[in-house]
């Protein structure tokens, strides 16, 4: 069974997810979240399952899950992700990404590439989500390493030359869950086969269950790209 939660009261919302009591019984929570700022109940359900050492699967803007303003009193939660996801705390500084109009190339690391996650993936393909960097800090030393990016075509190259960065790795928490985290997860990202086997291969891995040999894959994906909104103040 799987129960997928929304943003109330639409796509854009930042301040309400409702059902995030069903965390009690998840198996598995799989995370897109980007700068909200929900109220403390809901927040104390995430809390819950992210202490319990449960597994996690988190793409992309997860990295910067939450936008508190300073001062208030879940402002620590802006830090999700150095502590759960092995990712860079929040937006800025040494996160960002090479332009909206860039993509990014993506290849095995070959150390890891007999990894289960892996299993049935292409060794190189190419994504029109633009590349984020997480480098040097993240992912930590000893999170795996499974897919490095290259960006093409990046913005302001000649002042800020691009650097390749891991875009998909696996880690223990500090709760000792199981951890599968991408960079990747631009809406059209998805409609790519590869990805969805990276997605597929990942979701057993973190359930502890073997990853398919053979996947028959893939499926429709028609979900519509609105651009990048203006973040609430």
């Amino acid at each position: 069974k799987t129960t997928v939660l929304k943003s109330a009261a639409d796509d854009n919302g930042e301040e309400d997810i409702p059902g995030l009591a069903t965390l009690e019984t998840a198996d598995l929570a799989v995370l897109f979240l980007r700068w909200r700022r929900l109220p403390a109940d809901q927040v104390a359900h995430l809390e819950k399952y992210l202490q319990s050492g449960k597994p996690l699967i988190a793409f992309r803007t997860t990295t910067h899950a939450f936008n508190y303003p300073k001062s208030h009193p879940l402002e620590a939660w802006n830090r999700l992700a150095p502590d759960y996801l092995g990712g860079p705390p929040g937006w800025g500084g040494p996160h960002f990404h090479y332009g909206h109009t860039s993509t990014t190339a993506v290849s095995v690391i070959e150390a890891n590439a007999k990894h289960p996650i892996l299993t049935g993936v292409s060794t190189k393909f190419e994504m029109p989500s633009w590349l984020y960097h997480v480098l040097p800090d993240y992912p930590p030393a000893d999170a795996v390493q499974l897919l490095m990016g290259k960006s093409v075509n990046p913005e302001k190259a000649a002042t800020r030359p691009p650097i390749d960065n891991p875009v998909a790795w696996t880690w223990t928490n500090k709760a000792k869950a199981r951890v599968f985290v991408t960079t990747l997860g631009h809406p059209d990202d998805f409609k790519n086969d590869t990805l969805q086997r990276l997605v597929v291969n990942a979701t057993h891995w973190a359930l502890g269950k073997g990853v398919p040999k053979k996947w028959t894959g893939g499926f429709a994906v028609n979900v519509k790209y609105h651009g990048i909104r203006p973040t609430k103040k």
